[in-house]
Formats: structure tokens, sequence, C-alpha cells
């Protein structure tokens, strides 16, 4: 009998391994869809958020860290360009090292969740988690792999929640996990709703374990830990208001603002998951499945977790915030603002683990290979859908309503053009007077190491080069507009020994705003190819 149980259990044993083999090759399958999404689109194009990142992890990397947020702003991080920093000092080039550390950050969550269900052998959660990544829209992948400061805060979230989970050193993991919830909603506003559905279901499920001890004590300086950092985030920028290029607006609940998001809710479905228009349908019909789950197996605190949590994200559309994007833009459209419901539905998941039961071991492969076929079945379709909007010039990918565009080997022509014309005519102090202005961060970055000032006379977002050029007293400046098509793109203008910015604003008015020069609104404003 003994002996029989021994060879069961090392059946069972064998099973997990092959079943835990076939869940690494289905992550192996979708790590490289994400990066066929990166090669074909993310590292082949840069917009001007990517173009200020480019100039942070080179900045960086030469050891200066000259504001708390993205730069010009009071909100947002640099945390993607600061990622990026090993990958440049190894020699990756800029276009490749960010987009791929910010694929890396904005998975981790996915990974780190998988993990934690494989090692409480929950192999239905796990696959569970997986197959939520790979359902969500090409959109979805592209938008996590950009490098504009969209998901920095959702990993520090999540993690925490793990931790709170299996906490070890109880004491200082709890710290962490308070700081971590802080933190995570000071780099990405949005992480608000995970940090609030993490601490209500931590309340109602296990309230007496959890508030009841001394360790709830260290959860809460963790958080006060984080509002302090907020705190001297908002004192560095009141004492340094010069730097605010671009003031963060409150988000304040509006219902008109909500109702019209409703109406839009539909689209905004379509472009969310895999299979495009069908999931006007799919997403309504799982939330109502999930509520009947929860009721059939009497999993009330789940189902209490899951309203709140459809609740958090109504809330969300009423901000008024939630409202400032163009439609049938990718990268400047609503769902970059909508990339948390994934993890939120990671979340729900994970709250699920442990009231799972494990799956029978005769039935793990079957799923196994199941799950791995419908994965692979959904990436054809994604990709099918990404291949036609990559030849689409007038898709969504392409559209530049606010953000200029451009081609990564293009500007890279560009900034050789321009240098070989400074070195030539002996001008360090270059300025783009066209919509691509936002692109000399770019070439900041590509020519870091060399005497030229790449700047953006209207809306640098660099205290530090604004002051430069206000103490800058050449004889002559080179213009240029972006993409340097022919000769006259580029133009020597003698500025008389005037300090660059007192000559913009003498000739352009006060701020010298340089598309008066061009006579092209920004809000009008075409991508270039």
């Amino acid at each position: 009998m003994d002996k029989q149980e021994c060879n069961n259990t090392e059946k069972i044993e064998k099973t997990y391994l092959y079943v835990r083999i076939l869940y690494l090759i289905a992550w192996g399958g979708y790590l490289i869809w994400r990066l066929y999404v990166c090669i074909r689109y993310c590292f082949a194009y840069v917009d001007d958020d990517q173009a200020i990142m480019w100039y942070g992890t080179v900045h960086m990397a030469h050891g200066h860290f000259p504001e708390l947020c993205f730069y010009g702003q009071d909100y947002g991080s640099m945390l993607d360009s600061l990622l990026a920093v090993p990958l440049y000092w190894c020699g990756c080039p800029l276009n490749i090292a960010l987009p791929f550390m910010t694929m890396v950050w904005g998975l981790s969550p996915f990974v780190m969740c998988a993990i934690y269900a494989l090692k409480k052998r929950k192999i239905l959660c796990a696959w569970l988690v997986l197959l939520i990544a790979v359902s969500c829209s090409w959109q979805w992948d592209v938008l996590t792999s950009v490098p504009r400061s969209l998901t920095d805060g959702f990993p520090l979230a999540i993690a925490a929640f793990l931790m709170l989970e299996d906490p070890g050193e109880k004491k200082k993991n709890y710290y962490l996990a308070g700081l971590f919830m802080s933190v995570s909603y000071i780099l990405t506003e949005s992480s608000i709703a995970l940090v609030g559905l993490i601490l209500l279901y931590e309340f109602i499920e296990r309230k007496k374990d959890f508030y009841g001890k001394r360790t709830f004590i260290f959860l809460v300086a963790g958080v006060l830990s984080g509002v302090l950092l907020l705190a001297g985030k908002a004192l560095f920028f009141s004492l340094n208001p010069d730097m605010i290029m671009y003031e963060g607006g409150a988000g304040e609940f509006d219902f008109s603002v909500l109702f019209t998001n409703i109406r839009v809710l539909p689209k905004r479905f379509s472009e969310y998951l895999f299979c495009g228009a069908a999931g006007i349908v799919l997403i309504p019909v799982g939330f109502a499945a999930g509520c009947l789950l929860f009721v059939l197996r009497k999993k009330w605190n789940l189902l209490i977790v899951f309203i709140t949590a459809v609740l958090g994200c109504l809330f969300m559309l009423a901000l008024g915030h939630s409202y400032a994007y163009y439609d049938n833009c990718l990268l400047f459209g609503q769902l970059r603002m909508l990339l948390f419901w994934a993890y939120i539905v990671l979340l729900m998941i994970m709250f699920a683990v442990k009231t799972s039961k494990e799956t029978d071991s005769k039935q793990l492969l079957r799923m196994g290979i199941l799950a791995v076929t419908s994965m692979f079945l959904i990436i054809i379709i994604k990709g099918t859908l990404f291949e036609k909007s990559l030849k689409d010039k007038n898709s969504m990918i392409y559209a530049s309503n606010v953000l200029s565009f451009m081609r990564v080997d293009n500007i890279k022509t560009n900034m050789t053009i321009l240098t070989d014309v400074a070195d030539a005519t002996d001008n360090d102090v270059l300025v783009c007077i066209n919509y691509a202005r936002s692109f000399a961060y770019v070439a900041s970055a590509l020519c870091y190491d060399e005497e030229y000032v790449f700047y953006v006379p209207d809306t640098d977002r660099r205290k530090w080069v604004r002051d430069e050029m206000q103490l800058c007293h050449p004889d002559a400046v080179l213009f240029y507009s972006l993409p340097i098509d022919e000769v006259d793109d580029i133009t020597i203008v003698n500025i008389g020994g005037m300090s660059v910015t007192d000559y913009f604003k003498e000739i352009y008015g006060i701020g010298g705003d340089a598309s008066l020069i061009w006579g092209i609104p920004l809000e009008t404003d075409e991508g270039c190819d």
C-alpha cells in the first residue's frame, strides 16, 4: 500500500513537472509575441513623450537627477528612463532599451502572480494569470511597451499585495507593503484603484488577523512614509515653480464626464480585448459570470470586492482628466488611462487563489494543452489585427493629433545632417521651430557627450537648459524644422549677440512661441513619417 501511494505521489509530481514545463513554454510564446510588437512598432517609432524618456535615460546614466517627476511636470515619473540605464551602459540603443524595459516592468505583476500561484499549486489560477495578459488587445500590448510613464506604479501595488499575503518577516514586509502602495500612487495616480481594492480585500477577508495585530502599525507606518514623500514632492515644486511647464490638475468628480464616458464604453471594450468588437459583449458577460460564480459558491466577500472593483472603475471614468483624449489615436487615446483594468482583473484572480481548490492532477495536462491552444489562437488573431493596422497609414497606431511622431531611423538620419551642418558653420545652439521640436530631446540624447545644445524655444521642459539659453549670447543660431527634406529646412540666423531666450521674446513675443514662425497651431499638427 505504501509503495502504491509512493508511486501515485511520483506520478502526480511528474504531472506537475510537465505542466510547469508547458506553462513556461506558453510564457515563452507570449514573450516572443511581445518582442515582435516591440520590433515592429515600439523600437521603430518615437513620439514627444518618449523623446523626453530618451534624454532622461542618458541624463541619469551620467549621474544627473534634476527633477522628481516627468521632466517639466509635477506629476508622472521618469522610472522608464531609470530602468533603461543599465542597458544603456551596456551599449544597447535607446530605441531598444527603453521599450524593452518598459515592457518587462509592465508585465512583472503577471510574472510575480504566476510564480505565487505556482508555489501554492494553484495551476488554474496560474493559467488564468497568463491568459489575462494574452487576452488584452494588441493596443494594450503596445501601450504597455512604450516608455511614457503609463504603468509605472502598477507593479508596486501588486507587489504590496503579495507581501501582505505571504509576509515572511511580517514587520518589514508590512512596512514595505504600505510604502509600495503609497509610492505606486505617486508614480501612477490610477494605482489608487488597485490599492483601494487590496485594502478592502484584506479588511473583509481577514479582519481580525490583519487589523487586530501590531503588524498593522507597520503597514500604516509604510503608508505614512509614502505620504511624507508625496508632501516632499509638493514642497519641492512649491519652492521650484519654474520647473513646471505642465501642471497636473486635480481629478474632480463630474457626472457629465461619467455619462459621456459610459456612452463610449462599448468602443473602449472593443479596444481592450483581443477580439475587437466582440469585446462589447464579452466584457459585460464576463462581469455577469463573475457575479454568478461568486453567488453560486457563496463567496460573499469576493462578490463584494468584485462589485466594488467595477464601481471603482466607473468612478475613475467620472474624473475630469479621463476625458482628456483624442479618439482614434492610440498614443493619446483614452485606452492609455484604462490600462489598470487588466491589473484589477489580475487582482481578482489572485484574491480567488486562497479559496480555490487544487486542480485534480489528472486534469492538469488537459487543462494546460487547452490553455496553450487558446493562447496561440488568440495571438494569431491579435497578430493579424496588429499587422492590418501597421499596413494602414490612416490607422490609430499612426495618428498623432497632439504628439509629434517620427520613425527612429529618420530622426537619426536628420540628426546626422544637422550636426554636419552645425560643424561646418561652427554653430552649437540648434533650435527646432516646427511642430516636431520635442525631438530636440532625442537629439540631446544622441549627442549628449558633444557640445551641441538642442533647445525648444517655447516649451523646453528642462529648466537647466532654459537657464543656459538665458545666459548664452551666441552670434548666430541654427534653426531647423523636421523632417529635413531640403536645404531650406536649415537656416542660420544672426541674433546679434542677444541671449537666445531674449531673442525669441523680442522677435516672436512674450514666451518666445516659436510655433508663430510657421503659423502651425499645436493642437492640429500632424505627425511626420
